[in-house]
C-alpha cells in the first residue's frame, strides 16, 4: 500500500480529487470575512477596514471565468500549468483561518511550546511538521522548568503524567530569607494547590521535559533537526518555509515557537511592512525590554538542601533561588538588577568571561542557611548568563503566521523578583 506522500504525487488522482471537491464542496456557507486594516479595493470600489463581507463558496467554485464549463466534471483542468491558479480559487473548505480540514501546520522550533503543540495536533490527526535548528531534540540550554497544576493537567490528558511525575521533584514549601539570614516567611502553598487541583507544582530539567514530549509524538519522522529557519512566503494558497540548508516545506499555517528572539515573528513583521502596516507594528518592534539579568544553572547536590524545598534570598540589588530536583540535582538562579532598563534591539548579551566575572562577585553569598553560592557553583554541570527579557506583543497572528510561547509573550518568573530591593 503506497503511503500518503506517494499518493499525493499522482497527478491524475490529485486532479480527480480536486475536481470532485469543486463540484461537491463539503461545507456550504457564506464565508464571513473582515476587511484588514489596510482596506481592500474590489471591482473598482474601496471597502474600508473592519467591514464584514459575505462570500459564497458555491458561486466561487462554479465561476466560469476561473473554471470554464463549470458544471462538467473535468479532472483534466487540474493537469495544466495553471494548477496553482485554480487551487487558489478553490474554496471547498473555506480559506484562511477557517480552512481547517486537511491543513498542514509547520512549527518552527522544537521548544517546549512547539513539541506540546505537535502532540496536540497529532492527537487530533492534524498534519504537522516541526523544524528545529539544533541537531538534537534535547538541549542543555535552560536549567529547569516549573510545572504548575494547570499545565500538568494538560500533559496528563496527553498521557505523559507517569513520565512527568518520575522526572519531577514536587515542591513542598518555599522559604524566603533576608540578606542577614533571617527567615522572612515560610509558605506551604505548593501542597495546598496540589490538594485543591490534584496535581503538584514541581521542577523538571528542561532537557528531560523535551525528551518526554518528543517520545510521545507517534510520527517522529515529522520532527526534522538541523533545519534553521530563513524566511517564509505567505501566499493565497499556503505558506512556504525556507531553511538555511536550501530545503523548503509547504504548509497552510506557520507557527513561531522559536523563542524570545523569534525569526518567525520577524518574518511576520516583514510581511506586514510589505503590506503597508508599518505603523501598526511600530510599537511591537520595540516592545521587548530588560532590566534584570540572570545566571541560571544545574549543579550536583550538596549536603543541607532538603528535597522539595525552595530557598529564595532577597538582597540589595540581587536575589537568589535554590531548588532541589530529582537525581540529586540542584537548580539555581542569581538575578541582578542591570544598570538601566534596556530596549530592543539594544539589550546586551553576555560572554563566558563576563559570566565568570559576574558570578565571582557573589560567591560568598548564602543561597540557603550555611550554603554559599561558591559551594553550588563548584559543582555546576551547566550554567548560562542572560538578560531577562520582558515583552507582551499586540499582534500574535497575521494571515498564515502565528506565534506562541516566548516568541509572543515573554514574562519574568515572579518568584525570582518578588519584593527584591533595588540599589
Amino acid at each position: 500500500m503506497p503511503n500518503a506522500d506517494t499518493l499525493e504525487k499522482l497527478p491524475y488522482l490529485r486532479a480527480v480529487l480536486k475536481e470532485s471537491l469543486r463540484i461537491s464542496h463539503g461545507v456550504p456557507g457564506r464565508m464571513p470575512r473582515v476587511v484588514p486594516p489596510s482596506g481592500v479595493r474590489l471591482c473598482g470600489n474601496y471597502i474600508p477596514p473592519g467591514t464584514i463581507l459575505s462570500l459564497s463558496q458555491y458561486v466561487y467554485n462554479i465561476d466560469s471565468s476561473v473554471f470554464p464549463d463549470p458544471q462538467s466534471f473535468k479532472p483534466e483542468r487540474w493537469l495544466g500549468d495553471d494548477f496553482e491558479y485554480l487551487d487558489r480559487h478553490l474554496v471547498t473548505f473555506s480559506k484562511g483561518s477557517r480552512g481547517c480540514i486537511g491543513i498542514r501546520v509547520i512549527i518552527v522550533g522544537g521548544s517546549v511550546a512547539g513539541l506540546t503543540l505537535a502532540n496536540a495536533l497529532s492527537r487530533k490527526n492534524i498534519d504537522f511538521l516541526v523544524l528545529e535548528t539544533r541537531d538534537m531534540v534535547t538541549t542543555h540550554i535552560g536549567a529547569a522548568v516549573c510545572l504548575v497544576s494547570n499545565g500538568t493537567r494538560i500533559l496528563d490528558q496527553m498521557g505523559m503524567l507517569d513520565e512527568i511525575s518520575e522526572a519531577t521533584m514536587p515542591l513542598k514549601a518555599f522559604y524566603t530569607w533576608r540578606a542577614n539570614g533571617k527567615l522572612l516567611r515560610k509558605l506551604h502553598t505548593p501542597e495546598i494547590l496540589q490538594t485543591r487541583h490534584g496535581y503538584p507544582i514541581g521542577w523538571i530539567q528542561r532537557q528531560n521535559l523535551l525528551q518526554i514530549l518528543f517520545n510521545h509524538i507517534p510520527e517522529k519522522e515529522k520532527v526534522l533537526l538541523g533545519k534553521k529557519f530563513v524566511k517564509a512566503e505567505s501566499l493565497p494558497e499556503g505558506v512556504i518555509v525556507h531553511c538555511s540548508d536550501g530545503s523548503s516545506y509547504k504548509g497552510d499555517i506557520i507557527i513561531g515557537a522559536d523563542g524570545a528572539h523569534s525569526s518567525v515573528r520577524q518574518s511576520m513583521w516583514q510581511h506586514m511592512r510589505n503590506n503597508g502596516l508599518e505603523q501598526i507594528i511600530k510599537k511591537d518592534t520595540t516592545e521587548m525590554t530588560a532590566q534584570y539579568s540572570c545566571v541560571y544553572g544545574v549543579s550536583e547536590n550538596v549536603a543541607g538542601v532538603e528535597d522539595g524545598i525552595a530557598h529564595r534570598m532577597l538582597c540589595k540589588g540581587f536575589s537568589t533561588v535554590l531548588i532541589s530536583g530529582t537525581d540529586g540535582l540542584l537548580y539555581w538562579f542569581l538575578v541582578t538588577k542591570m544598570d538601566r532598563k534596556y530596549k530592543a534591539p539594544h539589550i546586551p548579551r553576555y560572554t563566558k568571561d563576563e559570566l565568570e566575572a559576574h558570578v565571582g562577585r557573589y560567591l560568598e553569598q548564602e543561597m540557603a542557611p550555611n550554603i554559599r553560592l561558591k559551594t553550588i557553583y563548584d559543582k555546576t554541570t551547566s550554567c548560562h548568563y542572560t538578560p531577562l527579557e520582558e515583552a507582551m506583543y499586540e499582534h500574535w497572528t497575521w494571515e498564515r503566521f502565528a506565534c506562541l510561547g516566548d516568541a509572543i509573550h515573554k514574562a519574568l518568573v515572579p518568584m525570582l523578583l518578588s519584593k527584591m530591593p533595588h540599589h
